[in-house]
């Protein structure tokens, strides 16, 4: 599964929900903290194992004890952020991990809407991902989320609507607006 949506539309937080509900192992890869294959590999295994995985391996031996888990057991990993490990790496890992039986991939991009467009044809004739596109919050969206935050958590009267409104229109990124909703009511 390919998530692809502008930055701020829920594809992380949405994700990570669907995987706290998900029965096999799971594995969340932030790819702009590890934005090799090599380093994807050890965080993998690391959360997998439970323990920590010395430095110093070949990639191809991360591979072949990962290849010893997914015989144990079904795996989802998610590489938030893709693009990231594509643009330092290539997409060896990607190759890797859909040759491999006992994993689901899912990967999270704002800047690839396309996954196939950016990895080879060897890569993507394995992977056949799907594309699930998060369209942008609109205004009246924004709105709804800010004021049942401020609901939730300011006191009653505290912050007036015309600010919910003004932050409402200048952006559709709900982390943004959330930040700004923060910094208004401190």
């Amino acid at each position: 599964l390919h998530i692809y949506g502008e930055r701020g539309t829920g594809k992380t937080h949405l994700t990570r929900r669907a995987l706290s509900k998900v029965d096999n192992k799971t594995a969340y890869i932030h790819c702009i903290e590890h934005d090799t294959q090599y380093q994807v590999l050890r965080k993998l295994l690391e959360k997998l194992k439970r323990e920590p995985v010395s430095t110093g391996h070949h990639t191809s031996e991360l591979q072949r004890q990962l290849e010893d888990q997914a015989e144990v057991f079904d795996i989802t990993v998610v590489l938030d952020e893709t693009d990231f490990l594509l643009f330092n790496d290539g997409d060896d890992l990607l190759y890797t991990l859909s040759r491999t039986d006992g994993f689901q991939i899912v990967t999270i991009s704002a800047n690839i809407e396309d996954l196939r467009e950016h990895v080879e044809p060897r890569t993507s004739s394995t992977l056949q991902s799907r594309k699930l596109e998060f369209e942008p919050y609109t205004e009246e969206k924004v709105y709804e989320v800010l004021a049942d935050r401020a609901s939730k958590s300011l006191e009653p009267q505290s912050i007036h609507r015309n600010a919910l409104k003004h932050i409402s229109t200048q952006t559709q990124n709900i982390g943004f607006g959330l930040t700004w909703l923060r910094t208004s009511a401190e």
